[in-house]
């Protein structure tokens, strides 16, 4: 099996997919965009992953120029020729606006992964009201030529129409197990992810403060990346450290080993690649009662009813008061047991050229 790989963003997600399959004696080729803006700067993190990709063996791209560079769009098309040439079956594409993909996903059996099916909570204003116009006008072009479509969870299948549900599979966001100590005497809790409006970062302030009512010792540590949250609206008490302009995957195993647990105290979800770093962590998991969310929890009593402060507070004192210990990781959860659906998902695809 021979599968091409694209993305522009969930470049981490699409390069642990790929090594994954390449283990199981396949041939991958991955397509990223040079210097994607998903890094936010964080150069050594992306360099990071593209050694792992090349050091697994996985042919390797970094695709230069604009969506609209038309030099770009021939090295595509000279690239996607070469690569079926050699025998590749499969395109599999992330979520995505870039047109340059159309021609290709026409012509091969093509795969999409959709980690949002259904617009966020947020503000879209001026020229970004325009590209994501745009966007949805591309990606609805790839959701129609898509042989197979992929969701996280069963819930995303309220952005998809019946047509598009006839062809969805179903596979959770792959895990990679990196278990962190222990760390029994902390008293902090963690976010970390996007600045995001659906994450319910303000009913996590609001538990905070009827936490620091039974536990005045606790702390919360924040890691954030810039999105349509407004932060500064918050008065942050001496106990909250935050920081809202991005963090390097140093700075989140760090801040993993010195936390009590992770909370995840979502509005909703779909999948969460937050949620599959934390569950990978061993760390246990104060999370709202949502699918794609709760498969992570491994103790009933810290799942919670989303937008509720006070059953929030509940869980984080729960958890700050006792010893749950590491969770164990769902091996079909994992990278490996992820790529052998992915693989079967190839496989369900006709002989057929589409």
């Amino acid at each position: 099996m021979k599968v091409i790989y694209y993305c522009d963003w969930f470049e981490e997600y699409t390069a642990s997919l790929a090594i994954a399959i390449a283990a199981e004696s396949n041939e991958t080729t991955v397509i990223v965009r040079r210097d994607s803006a998903e890094f936010e700067g964080r150069r050594d993190d992306e360099t990071s992953v593209h050694n792992e990709l090349l050091d697994a063996g996985v042919d390797l791209h970094r695709l230069a120029g604009k969506y609209s560079s038309i030099k770009s769009f021939l090295v595509v098309q000279g690239l996607f020729r070469s690569r079926r040439r050699a025998g590749y079956e499969y395109f599999h594409l992330q979520q995505t606006g870039d047109p340059r993909l159309l021609w290709p996903a026409l012509r091969m059996r093509t795969i999409l992964t959709l980690h949002e099916p259904t617009a966020r909570p947020g503000v879209v204003s001026g020229a970004n009201r325009w590209r994501e116009f745009f966007n949805g006008i591309v990606m609805r072009g790839y959701r129609r030529l898509a042989n197979v479509i992929m969701v996280h969870t069963v819930n995303n299948l309220e952005g998809l129409t019946p047509r598009e549900r006839r062809k969805v599979v179903v596979i959770p966001h792959g895990v990679r197990p990196m278990p962190v100590l222990p760390a029994e005497d902390s008293k902090t809790i963690l976010f970390f992810g996007r600045a995001a409006a659906y994450k319910g970062i303000d009913t996590l302030f609001a538990a905070m403060l009827e936490v620091w009512k039974f536990e005045p010792t606790a702390r919360l540590r924040v890691l954030a990346s810039p999105g349509d949250y407004a932060n500064d609206r918050i008065s942050l008490d001496a106990r909250v450290s935050a920081t809202w302009d991005g963090y390097s995957n140093h700075e989140l195993e760090s801040a993993l080993s010195s936390a009590r647990a992770v909370c995840l105290p979502y509005l909703s979800a779909s999948g969460s690649g937050v949620g599959a770093q934390a569950y990978g962590s061993g760390k246990p998991i104060v999370a709202s009662d949502l699918e794609g969310l709760r498969e992570l929890v491994a103790h009933d009593e810290l799942r919670v009813r989303p937008a509720d402060a006070k059953d929030l507070a509940r869980a984080l004192i729960a958890v700050l008061r006792n010893d749950y210990g590491p969770q164990e990781v769902d091996s079909t959860r994992t990278w490996s047991g992820v790529a052998e659906a992915h693989i079967a998902a190839y496989r369900s695809i006709s002989n057929g050229r589409r």
